[in-house]
């Protein structure tokens, strides 16, 4: 099956076409095989010449971005918001192999490179429900107005700059680790096992602002400014060692330790709770 074949039948899907005119519609959409197939390339040629190991880079918050955003400039490519909405929907074809892994840092460094070089207002769609693996490195140092449909995996939106990123899903944290501005919203919860520590929501945030449509957990550690407003519960530790910004927390607080508050402000159903 060729590559427009694979995305204009999964772009029905994503899209969830129909109506005939709907379909016929998708159908005709303009796929730009060569650049998709260059985003591929690209993908694997950086995952397989990376000089960091797997466990490295699972380590590092943005270690797989780097990578990209580094090279991206000095290949010059031009493409469209749509290309990357395009390379979104192909990815289905390719989550099995290794190089998958890194693929949400790519389409982070694509979607910020183009906003940067053209100045793009609109948003940026990415449809991953359709995916078997959820995916790491979404948002990273975002920029841009983005639109993410299904659920993310780690590391969403570290380091955030600016923009607006909305996620019509879960996610197991960490969700705008070292935040320094913009908009993150969480349609639906944080939800982990909770057996390796990741789940955490703002973590070392100095601006911006995050809402959690549902539950979340380890809300606010090490923040210094900004805001998160959880409409849920908060489960284990809720701004552990911060220092400045406001969490407000719109259902029950399950866990608070105020000695380990060191500033900022925690409120509870609109009523201050910490500092007392």
């Amino acid at each position: 099956m060729k590559l427009f074949e694979i995305i204009t039948e999964e772009y029905k899907k994503v899209t969830k076409v129909s109506t005939p005119e709907e379909i016929e519609r998708a159908a005709k959409i303009y796929v730009n095989e060569d650049i998709i197939k260059t985003f591929f390339n690209l993908l694997e040629g950086i995952w397989n010449e990376r000089d960091l190991g797997h466990d490295r880079i699972e380590k590092e918050d943005i270690a797989p971005y780097a990578q990209f955003k580094y090279t991206l400039p000095s290949l010059h490519l031009t493409y469209t918001p749509e290309d990357i909405t395009h390379f979104a929907i192909a990815l289905q074809k390719y989550e099995k192999t290794p190089a998958a892994f890194a693929s949400g840092a790519l389409l982070s460094a694509l979607i910020n490179h183009h906003n940067q070089e053209t100045k793009y207002t609109g948003e940026y769609f990415l449809p991953l429900f359709h995916l078997n693996k959820t995916i790491s490195y979404i948002g990273t140092e975002n920029t841009a107005n983005v639109r993410v449909q299904g659920d993310v995996s780690i590391n969403t939106c570290t380091r955030m700059k600016s923009g607006c990123v909305i996620i019509d899903g879960n996610s197991p944290g960490p969700i705008g680790s070292y935040m320094k501005g913009g908009i993150i919203i969480l349609e639906k919860s944080i939800i982990t096992d909770n057996k390796n520590g990741r789940c955490t929501v703002g973590r070392g945030m100095t601006a911006g602002k995050i809402i959690v449509k549902g539950d979340a957990e380890y809300v606010g550690n090490a923040m210094s400014g900004g805001e998160i407003i959880v409409e849920g519960d908060t489960r284990k530790f809720i701004g552990k060692h911060m220092t400045g910004g406001v969490i407000q927390v719109n259902g029950t607080i399950h866990f608070l330790e105020h000695e380990l508050v060191k500033g900022g402000e925690i409120y509870n159903r609109e009523e201050r709770i910490h500092p007392k």
